[in-house]
């Protein structure tokens, strides 16, 4: 494979094999005159399993790049924004594939750095620029951003003297790639059979973020809590806290070993209507306290290893603040 001016433009003198082809994947994608989600799904494929292996200039690389291509590849997408904001700061103030409910999610789980970022994003959601105004931050200043890399200059690069056309240098990177990303993929697949177990000490620790982020009034915030808590997808998470009557989330709540008490708080928090007579209150608590920890941990384990796979682009609109507005029909449906 010929090599790639762009790293050179880098300042990385010696490569590694696995820098060259992500960021060779990665261009002949933004070479696409109109990338479809097939495609995107494809770079996730083709780009992910070398993640672990590349340096921070090609990740920084791939954010530039990515930032303003639409559908960007989502799973990809989601790791490289949930890098430190030196290399996510492009996808944090352009990217359009970052929907409202990712940018809380960015900020709940790496805080102050990412949201000063996104503070700076044109035509920030009013929600999001609340949040950011509640941790107080401005959007002032300016960030040592790396140059956008326009979908139109990748393909310049790819058709530069040198190259060879952007279709035959994609399909020559994608088999390459597979060729290389066999075990890997092997890897991936005996690990999505085996699963680590959920840190239920963990989950008993977060009570205390649980009971701060409900307390904020955003429901998105509090659902990347329990998402978090219980290391499931952030969509399997809102199914818990929004079923109908709060039997999902009292078995999660169950599971993390909360006390009675802690775990009315937790509730009460995430959806007040439902503790609004004596009778609610009396029937959330002896529910609770008539569940088995270890059935609650099998039954929020299930949930976790077969929930699907959230896209970046959320087809629902985001889930209200957990005040006093019932959630839509359709997420009262408990998976």
């Amino acid at each position: 494979m010929r090599s790639d001016p762009s790293l050179q433009a880098a300042g990385e003198d010696c490569p590694s094999k696995s820098d060259r082809l992500f960021r060779a994947a990665v261009t002949a994608y933004c070479a696409l005159t109109r990338p479809t989600g097939r495609d995107a799904a494809q770079l996730d494929d083709l780009a992910l399993p070398l993640l672990p292996l590349v340096g921070e200039d090609s990740k920084r690389f791939a954010a530039a790049c990515l930032s303003e291509v639409f559908p960007a590849p989502p799973a990809l997408l989601r790791r490289l924004a949930d890098c430190p904001v030196a290399i996510s700061a492009p996808l944090l103030l352009r990217s359009r594939a970052l929907a409202d409910i990712d940018l809380i999610g960015l900020i709940g789980r790496n805080g102050i750095a990412h949201a000063r970022a996104i503070a700076r994003r044109p035509g920030l959601n009013g929600n999001v620029a609340a949040l950011v105004n509640a941790l107080g931050i401005a959007p002032l200043g300016e960030l040592p951003l790396p140059a956008p890399l326009p979908a139109a200059t990748a393909a310049a690069e790819a058709e530069a003297p040198g190259h060879e056309p952007a279709g035959t240098a994609a399909e020559e990177t994608r088999e390459e790639l597979r060729a290389m990303m066999v075990p890997a993929q092997a890897a991936a697949s005996s690990a999505a059979l085996h699963r680590e177990p959920i840190d239920w000490v963990g989950a008993h620790a977060a009570y205390g973020r649980m009971v701060a982020t409900g307390l904020t009034g955003m429901a998105a915030l509090f659902h990347t809590t329990i998402a978090d808590a219980f290391d499931m997808d952030f969509e399997a998470a809102r199914r818990v806290v929004e079923a109908d009557d709060g039997t999902d989330l009292a078995t999660a709540l169950k599971a993390a070993g909360l006390s009675a008490a802690e775990a009315f708080l937790v509730a009460s928090l995430a959806f007040p209507p439902r503790m609004g007579s004596t009778a609610a209150i009396r029937a959330f608590i002896e529910r609770f306290r008539a569940l088995d920890i270890d059935e609650a941990r099998r039954q929020v384990t299930a949930w976790r290893d077969h929930a699907p796979r959230r896209a970046a682009v959320p087809q629902q609109p985001p889930a209200p603040a957990n005040t006093d507005a019932a959630p839509p029909t359709q997420a009262l449906k408990a998976s």
